[in-house]
């Protein structure tokens, strides 16, 4: 962006968004602190074209700000990693702090900052939205931002070495919509005063090291929420099934609990998830046959069952039923047989299926029905009784229509803005 333009003589500006447009790399410039009334400034952006480089120290002037979105990052497209290409000094961060204390929206997503948090954010009472998604942030996280009581969304997630423990004060924040602080280095219980809020949407704690005995049951407390991930922490989690009003469930999309410790058998209430689009148990202690039920929740796009306990028989005809699925996990620890059945003329696999794992599932031949799937980019059959590869396959492997059949499936091989139980643009 050229600084000597005349949009940074327009002195009595409030409002600027700039989101999205085609900036080439470009340094946000130094100008931009002349605009000194700005209420509202947005720069956010989402693609190839995004603004770099450094954020100028000058953004600390406009101290009049109410919302700043500074949201940035680049899509790798061959491993679906997230490049951020602006930073931000600490040091301006504070500075900005110190000036914009009316601030009610702060959201810095994919913006590399590289230290510890300032504690003088707890100072921005009238904070609604505060969002430092992969900022490479490390260090305590200030245990004062769980009393910012205005809070609507909290977004820390995948900083990896940020830690603290989740304090009971956390029950304070009533207005809270949206929180996310998976892929950090928290510790310590999941406090009961969490289930107060009763305006929780979103809650993203995965990858963590969360620990202790906890009833899944709980989080159906939440009637208002949609996404739920606990995956890869060191949590105990059980489920009590018979105390569970089964009336009453949250309208649940996501409910991702991989590496859970979940025992005993699937959770029946499960079955009353109308709305459920994901749903991951993958590497637990899940005993028992695959219920029937989890085959009418159509609205299914992704399934894991993998690396369990589970056993009987699948039937191509159960999984017809799941039209909307794309990716299917099976394998891995269970002692599962795959059949095909009889008469198959009618029954449609899924279509649209790009990732299928169907290791230790007994197979003798690969099955009949994956030369129809059009979209299949992984599939993962090992620890099979599998003799002969079909002649097809290698007319298959070199078009954009299948391959790495012989690679491992990617278990978040899901659409990038749905990888996280919280959107990338909250």
């Amino acid at each position: 962006m050229d600084p000597n333009i005349t949009l940074f003589s327009l002195v009595h500006l409030q409002s600027l968004d700039l989101s999205d447009n085609h900036f080439n790399h470009s340094q946000i410039p130094a100008r931009i602190g002349d605009l000194s009334q700005l209420r509202h400034l947005n720069v956010s952006h989402f693609g190839e074209t995004t603004f770099s480089g450094e954020v100028p120290t000058q953004i600390s002037h406009l101290s009049n700000l109410l919302s700043l979105d500074f949201r940035s990052y680049i899509v790798a497209p061959l491993d679906n990693l997230l490049i951020n290409h602006l930073q931000l000094k600490v040091s301006t961060l504070k500075s900005l702090i110190q000036n914009s204390t009316r601030l009610e929206q702060l959201r810095l997503n994919f913006v590399t900052i590289s230290s510890s948090l300032p504690h003088t954010l707890t100072n921005l009472t009238s904070l609604q939205t505060l969002s430092f998604r992969q900022c490479e942030l490390y260090g305590e996280f200030p245990i004062g931002i769980f009393s910012l009581v205005n809070l609507t969304s909290l977004n820390f997630a995948r900083n990896q070495n940020l830690q603290g423990t989740l304090p009971a004060s956390i029950g304070n924040l009533t207005n809270l919509a949206y929180l996310a602080l998976g892929g950090n280095s928290f510790h310590g219980e999941i406090p009961q005063s969490l289930f107060r809020l009763e305006n929780l949407v979103a809650l993203d704690l995965t990858s963590n090291f969360f620990k202790g005995r906890l009833a899944l049951d709980m989080f159906l407390k939440l009637r208002m929420l949609k996404d739920l991930d606990l995956s890869l922490n060191k949590l105990t989690l059980f489920s009590q099934n018979r105390t569970v009003n089964v009336t009453n469930l949250p309208p649940i999309q996501w409910l991702e609990l991989s590496r859970c410790n979940l025992n005993g058998e699937i959770p029946t209430w499960i079955m009353n998830l109308t709305t459920l689009n994901l749903l991951n148990l993958h590497n637990n202690n899940l005993q028992g046959e695959i219920p029937y039920f989890l085959f009418k929740l159509e609205n299914l796009t992704g399934l894991d069952l993998g690396a369990n306990m589970l056993e009987g028989q699948i039937e191509l005809g159960m999984l017809s039923q799941l039209q909307k699925l794309t990716y299917l996990g099976l394998g891995g620890g269970n002692k599962l047989s795959f059949v095909e059945g009889k008469n198959t003329t009618n029954v449609t696999f899924p279509p649209q299926i790009q990732s299928l794992e169907l290791g230790s599932c007994n197979l003798v031949h690969f099955p009949n029905f994956i030369p129809h799937l059009q979209e299949l980019t992984d599939l993962f059959i090992p620890l099979n009784s599998i003799k002969t590869i079909p002649s097809w396959i290698w007319n298959k492997t070199n078009s954009s229509e299948f391959g790495n059949f012989q690679q491992p499936v990617n278990r978040r091989n899901i659409p990038l803005d749905m990888q996280s139980t919280i959107p990338y643009i909250s």
